[in-house]
């Protein structure tokens, strides 16, 4: 399920979080600009009082201009920024650390300055799959190593093995968190709790995704289902009664979908499907069997979704003629029924 919401987004996390905008940038975004202004305000401060004379001042300065230029880069892009920016920064951030270790002149400084490593391990556990997250950061890690056993042979500091493997530690650690979490939280916003199917914000996140990218397989359809006197099966046997139907229509729904078609469940007795690659004719037909195979009563209309066209426009067809055949099957339902 997850899958059909992230189709083409760069990066992830919570949607309520990712859509809210600070001056113009998305999350993603304004929590990146937010840390390279940390960082450099940290770095500022090392600059004007630095705690050994010998500190590498120009390296420090030079991170600093890069990450000023970040800053002003986020701002001036907005929700125009790509995810690739941002996985690049991200490993900019990286390969800085570890030049600002490698040229540290006291073990203090070599192990306060890896400790950024733990901020970048939060931000891609947070807004980046947790796959791609781990494996950056054991890169990273592995990196980190390499360079404290080069300052080792260098300066004999055996010690730095400890403050390596808690920063490691942490790193990974704060990332499957954020990662485990974000997860969980977007299944929740997006996935009606009784059905297992996506839900409203669920469809807005699959349109949203397909009007920023190349359209689904064509032919598309799309096929609105309204369960027939739903209302009376919940005054008549209980609200219970009417949940187990509709969480067996579900179930017969996902049994009969292929893995490129989405079902969403749009509101009490109301279904969406979403079927790329598939004609009217073959939509009829998935109908036919759905209709075999489920003892609720049901009206449903169809649409084709060609490219260009809005969600909205192919939905309303489709409503269209699920009202007709309502309609229909009222008229023509026998009397005291």
């Amino acid at each position: 399920m997850e899958s059909q919401v992230a189709a083409g987004v760069a990066y992830r996390g919570p949607l309520a979080i990712g859509k809210r905008m600070i001056l113009g940038m998305p999350g993603p975004v304004w929590t990146m600009a937010m840390w390279f202004t940390a960082g450099s305000a940290v770095l500022v401060v090392s600059l004007l009082f630095p705690m050994n004379p010998n500190a590498p001042t120009a390296a420090r300065a030079l991170v600093l201009a890069y990450g000023i230029g970040i800053v002003i880069a986020s701002l001036m892009m907005g929700d125009r920024t790509p995810g690739w920016f941002l996985h690049v920064q991200a490993w900019v951030a990286i390969v800085a650390t570890l030049w600002l270790v490698h040229v540290a002149v006291t073990p203090v400084g070599a192990v306060t300055t890896a400790i950024n490593l733990i901020a970048v391990a939060a931000y891609l556990g947070f807004w980046f799959p947790i796959r791609v997250a781990v494996v950056d950061m054991v890169i990273a890690s592995a990196a980190l190593l390499a360079v404290y056993a080069s300052k080792m042979v260098a300066d004999g500091v055996g010690l730095l093995l400890v403050p390596w493997a808690l920063i490691t530690a942490l790193s990974l650690g704060l990332l499957l968190s954020f990662g485990t979490l974000v997860s969980h939280m977007q299944r929740q916003l997006v996935t009606d709790p009784l059905t297992g199917l996506l839900n409203r914000s669920g469809l807005a996140t699959i349109v949203d995704a397909d009007s920023d990218r190349a359209a689904m397989a064509q032919p598309r359809t799309l096929m609105v289902i309204d369960l027939d006197r739903f209302k009376a099966i919940n005054d008549r046997e209980g609200h219970l009664a009417g949940d187990v139907a509709l969480q067996q229509f579900s179930s017969a729904l996902r049994d009969m979908m292929r893995p490129a078609d989405i079902a969403l469940r749009t509101g009490g007795d109301e279904f969406v499907l979403i079927l790329p690659g598939t004609d009217e004719a073959a939509s009829l037909d998935l109908a036919r069997r759905l209709r075999a195979a489920t003892a609720l009563e049901w009206s449903y209309g169809v649409a084709d979704w060609p490219a260009g066209e809005s969600y909205d426009a192919a939905v309303a067809r489709a409503d269209r003629g699920m009202y007709e055949q309502k309609a229909y099957r009222s008229a023509h339902r026998p009397a005291g029924e």
